[in-house]
């Protein structure tokens, strides 16, 4: 649809054009209809924000050593040590961070 369509605001307008077109479309169209203002929600939530002001640095964002026992406590608290076994594939800040192939 989108490709026949620039956006879903179109999708929308065009209901009438394109339900016939699809197998199912008329029940489609319908519930799009229905649904108008969660598909406009979605579409809102899946778009890259860029214009927000962030007040941290990338610097923030940058891996720091793991708390290895401080997340050992957590997995217990919560009741799911399942994480634990990949403890060692995690880099420490003394080694390089490397994408691995598997």
């Amino acid at each position: 649809m989108l490709n026949r369509y620039p956006n879903v605001e179109a999708i929308i307008i065009a209901t009438g054009e394109w339900s016939d077109d699809i197998r199912g479309g008329s029940s489609m169209a319908s519930m799009l209809l229905e649904r108008r203002d969660e598909a406009i929600l979605y579409r809102d939530l899946s778009i890259l924000r860029t214009d927000v002001p962030l007040h941290h640095h990338m610097d923030d964002l940058r891996w720091r050593e793991l708390n290895r026992s401080l997340l050992l406590t957590l997995t217990q608290l919560i009741e799911d040590v399942s994480v634990l076994p990949r403890l060692n594939r995690w880099p420490r800040l003394d080694e390089p961070f490397a994408l691995s192939g598997g």
